[in-house]
């Protein structure tokens, strides 16, 4: 008998790794130290989620519905202003801004640029983007509000009119917040996203799209229902 065959130490060697009894069977070659006595103690050689790794998840989720509500509304409002400029114009006029029909065009493109980038590959630039475009929406309905005389529409939807009100400033600076929030953790885009929700995005899809009408009605009815309701009390 030779030496190979009466040697257990020798023979268990020249087995594969996969293939042997005892403390590393199933472990597969190339595996490093660390990762085999990870898997022999029963634990996950490489350790809990990283602490920074689980809040960029929790802002995600938690910002992602309201950055693609935001994204779709942007790109509607940027369509609208495409479509019919001239109640852009005149409120760009009204607050003291070029307000050429060419002016609220371009607008309106940059708008469904923006909007449609967040939702197809959402990242950085494109959240930073959306951020400061609603920022300074913010900004330009607030001066609307606080010029002498009264403005009817902010131009935001078209032919819809808008008007100007502390309502509307409100959903753009949540909408602001949004996107800062998506910048620091961008989400997948809004396809992926949607799919990987429960019923594979079927409510995701169906809230969003009654959450951004709910969004409207806010800015364009409910100012002018408190108008009239105070007129009816008063």
């Amino acid at each position: 008998m030779s030496t190979s065959e009466s040697d257990p130490a020798k023979t268990r060697a020249s087995v594969p790794a996969p293939f042997r009894a005892g403390p590393d069977a199933g472990v597969g070659v190339g595996v490093d130290r660390r990762t085999r006595l990870g898997i022999r103690s029963g634990r996950c050689p490489c350790g809990p989620p990283r602490r920074e790794d689980t809040l960029g998840h929790t802002v995600t989720q938690i910002a992602a519905a309201p950055f693609f509500i935001a994204s779709a509304l942007l790109v509607v409002s940027g369509a609208a202003k495409l479509a019919r400029p001239d109640p852009a114009s005149r409120a760009l006029t009204s607050a003291g801004l070029p307000g050429r029909r060419l002016t609220a065009r371009a607008l309106g493109a940059v708008e469904v640029a923006i909007g449609g980038a967040c939702l197809a590959a959402p990242g950085p630039a494109s959240a930073t983007a959306m951020a400061a475009l609603y920022a300074a929406f913010a900004l330009f309905l607030v001066r609307l509000m606080t010029v002498g005389t009264p403005v009817s529409s902010c131009g935001c939807l078209g032919a819809a009119e808008v008007p100007p009100a502390i309502l509307h400033v409100l959903l753009n600076v949540i909408a602001a917040s949004a996107g800062v929030l998506a910048a620091v953790a961008p989400p997948r885009a809004l396809a992926p996203f949607a799919w990987s929700t429960p019923l594979h995005g079927l409510p995701f899809v169906v809230g969003g799209v009654c959450a951004g009408y709910l969004a409207y009605l806010t800015a364009a009815r409910l100012p002018e229902v408190l108008r009239l309701s105070g007129r009816s009390t008063a």
